[in-house]
This record gives C-alpha cells, structure tokens and sequence, in this order.
C-alpha cells in the first residue's frame, strides 16, 4: 500500500483537486481512496498498466460520493459556501483566484456526472479513454457528457460577470 501511495498519491489529489476543489477533507478522501484500493485490491485483475486507471476510478467514485453528500448537507455548512480556501500558490493573482473561486462555485452548480468529466478533461488535461476508465463508462458516454457539461457551465457561468467574459471570449 505504501509504495502505491508513494507512485500515485499526488495523482491522486490532483484528481480529487481538479474535480472538487481545495477542501479541508482533502486528506481524508484521500485517504479513502488509498482505502478502497486497499479494500478492492485482491479484486484487481489487471497488469501494472492499469493500476493508474484503476486508482483513478476509485477517486472518481470517492470524488463523486463526497460531491453527493456535500450536496445534500449544504444547509448544514456554517461557513459561506462560496468562499474557498487561499490558493498555495503565490504566484496567483487576486483575479486569477477570484476566478477560480467562481469556476469552483459555477461547478458547485453541476451534477457530479457532468462535473468529474469537465474536471479531468479541462483541469487535469487527461485523454477521452482515460476519463472513461475512471469513471466506468465508454468513450462515447464520456463525449455525450463533455458535451452537455460544456453547455451546462457556459450557460451557468454566463451569469457571473467574471466568467461571462472569459466564456465568451472562448467562442
């Protein structure tokens, strides 16, 4: 479990990063991911060049598990839902973090089947196989689902007169 860790844990939470945004549960789904693969892992029939992808599924569904709880318990947050926590970057501009806040938020917006794919594809820049890998569905669903979460966020971000411009400057 170690050496997984040690291979694939920054994977790991730039996937949970990119499909949920900086969150002070982070370490712990990440540690549930590492979690489940501990709990599937005599359950895995694949070589070592399937253990990135399979790891990868078993984010997504924790990913997409956390999304679907946080959703259902928004009401129970003390906290300003729109507000994330400080980019640990310091590079960042305070525009390039008031736009991020409000792409987290637009995607806050979203369904998680829609979100996940957007995420890895437009974050985290991975392939069409390897998004459909980790989320268990074929290439063509994740097509169909890139597709209507691009109109989804376009049409929600349209909204904000941030990302307004920044979305129409894209067509």
């Amino acid at each position: 479990m170690a050496e997984l860790f040690d291979r694939y844990g920054n994977h790991v939470e730039r996937v949970l990063v990119r499909t949920i945004g900086h969150d002070g549960e982070m370490e712990d789904m990440i540690q549930d991911v590492f979690l489940g693969a501990y709990r599937s892992g005599p359950n895995f029939q694949g070589d070592d060049d399937q253990l990135k992808a399979w790891v990868s599924r078993i984010a997504v569904f924790t990913a997409r598990g956390y999304l679907r709880k946080r959703k259902r318990k928004w009401w129970l947050r003390s906290s300003d839902p729109e507000q994330l926590p400080e980019l640990t970057s310091k590079e960042a501009s305070p525009h390039v973090h008031e736009t991020l806040r409000r792409t987290y938020a637009v995607l806050d917006q979203m369904d998680p089947d829609l979100r996940i794919p957007l995420a890895l594809r437009e974050l985290e820049k991975l392939e069409l196989t390897e998004i459909a890998e980790a989320c268990g569905c074929s290439v063509s669903t994740i097509k169909r689902r890139l597709a209507r979460a691009r109109k989804t966020f376009e049409r929600l971000a349209k909204k904000d007169p941030i990302l307004r411009d920044w979305v129409e400057d894209e067509n």
